[in-house]
């Protein structure tokens, strides 16, 4: 009687530890074969509505905006993953497909926060088909050490480097930063960082991106500005996420005749480039390749950003962005200088100074700021973060030279190209900046074969 119910026990232990063992697999097991990209249920007809009523709301004023500063978050880390180490790790800045989402790069983010307060975290910029956050994606964040071979599962969270007012259709890739906290247990080092990404918690994937940590030289004193022109569709090693035409001369025509995506696709390589200089530099400007930011008063931007914190600065808040107000510089008769000088042979801008918030270019803070738009910072980093600030025109101007009168200021297109005054603003900088371009001219005659 004693051995028949020896033998009852043992089979509902063991009938229990493989139903435990069953349910475990069915939560936290599986490979990266069996996980499924997040399901879209994107809706064209759901999307219309949505817009129409949105558009109707933003006439009223009563159209809600996300919030630009996050509250605190609880760190959900999953304690019970048993985890792979990653067979295979792509270099941050080349696509990869993980949790649905196109991954493009990660780096190591350890500035005061109020979304983790206690905690590093890792910042990954993605693409994805529609908006992720909006649709309340769940995307768990596998961080792995190579050289402690530590490793921690964490829930993502997501902002979308978009706001609904810009332009409120979902029908288009959208970019998003997703942050992974780690874990105060895991080692304090930047370095020998990994990253993947999954829709289900503990999922071993095959695959995972590598983090980029603080730069040695970074552990001294920042340098001031770092100046990042935009790069997303010229003849060089830069590529648009799957889904896109990446053959050079098709994307080109794409991005110009698809101005919503293209505004959106941007927005990628501008965080990419303000993340790469976070640990280096204390502001970061992102202009195009037709525009200068110039000093008026100051010989130089460290002058120019000294003085404004100094008697510009709002007591007790941190400095997000400081921007350059515009003025156009349209194209001119005047030759004696050489073509490759258009630059200082054009004398002339409009006399109206765009309105603060149209066009201008901002240098945003390092210190203060999570997410960069085209013209100003996006989402920060703590409350005590002041909005967007801007220089006076007898301070600094965002000179901006265009070959005809923008679309967006087509009523105001005669005042702008006629009524012009003198620009003296680089008359300063002539010197060298002539030099530099005729550097640059023999450089790419002798290294390229290109006359200019």
């Amino acid at each position: 009687m004693r051995f028949k119910w020896a033998i009852r026990r043992i089979f509902i232990i063991l009938l229990t530890s493989f139903l435990i063992y069953s349910t475990f697999l069915a939560i936290y097991g599986g490979t990266d074969d069996e996980e499924p990209d997040y399901p879209y249920n994107f809706d064209p007809a759901k999307d219309e509505i949505f817009v129409k009523n949105y558009l109707k709301l933003l006439q009223m004023g009563r159209a809600s905006a996300r919030p630009v500063i996050e509250k605190e978050a609880k760190v959900h880390e999953n304690y019970w993953c048993f985890l792979k180490f990653p067979k295979i790790t792509r270099k941050s800045g080349n696509w990869l497909t993980m949790a649905g989402v196109e991954v493009f790069s990660a780096y190591f983010d350890d500035r005061e926060n109020s979304l983790y307060t206690q905690n590093s975290a890792v910042q990954i910029l993605v693409m994805s088909n529609h908006s992720i956050e909006k649709a309340n994606v769940l995307i768990f964040c596998n961080i792995f050490s190579t050289s402690t071979r530590e490793y921690a599962a964490v829930k993502g969270y997501i902002r979308e480097i978009w706001q609904t007012g810009w332009d409120p259709r979902n029908s288009f890739q959208v970019p998003s930063l997703i942050t992974c906290p780690i874990p105060t247990r895991m080692p304090k080092s930047s370095q020998n960082l990994v990253v993947s990404l999954t829709r289900r918690r503990c999922h071993n994937v095959p695959e995972a991106m590598q983090v980029l940590g603080k730069p040695e030289q970074g552990k001294g004193a920042k340098k001031d500005v770092a100046v990042c022109l935009k790069g997303l569709d010229y003849q060089i090693p830069i590529t648009l996420p799957r889904g896109n035409t990446n053959d050079p001369i098709a994307r080109t025509n794409y991005l110009k005749s698809n101005r919503p995506a293209k505004r959106r696709h941007e927005l990628l390589p501008y965080n990419d480039c303000f993340y790469q200089h976070i640990h280096t530099h204390r502001y970061v400007l992102i202009i195009d390749i037709d525009e200068a930011v110039v000093p008026v008063r100051h010989d130089n931007y460290s002058q120019l950003l000294a003085d404004f914190e100094q008697k510009k600065a709002i007591k007790n808040w941190k400095i997000s962005s400081i921007a350059a107000r515009n003025v156009f510089k349209f194209p001119s008769n005047f030759t004696l200088f050489p073509r490759r000088h258009h630059m200082t042979s054009n004398r002339k801008r409009s006399k109206k100074t765009s309105p603060n918030g149209e066009y201008g270019k901002s240098f945003s803070s390092t210190s203060s700021v999570a997410t960069v738009f085209n013209h100003f910072a996006l989402h920060k980093l703590s409350q005590n973060v002041a909005k967007s600030q801007y220089f006076s025109e007898n301070d600094a101007l965002k000179l901006h030279y265009k070959s005809e009168c923008p679309w967006e200021s087509r009523n105001e297109c005669h005042t702008l190209e006629y009524d012009v005054v003198d620009d003296t603003s680089l008359d300063k900088f002539m010197e060298k900046l002539s030099q530099r371009v005729d550097d640059v001219a023999k450089e790419l005659r002798s290294g390229w074969g290109i006359d200019v």
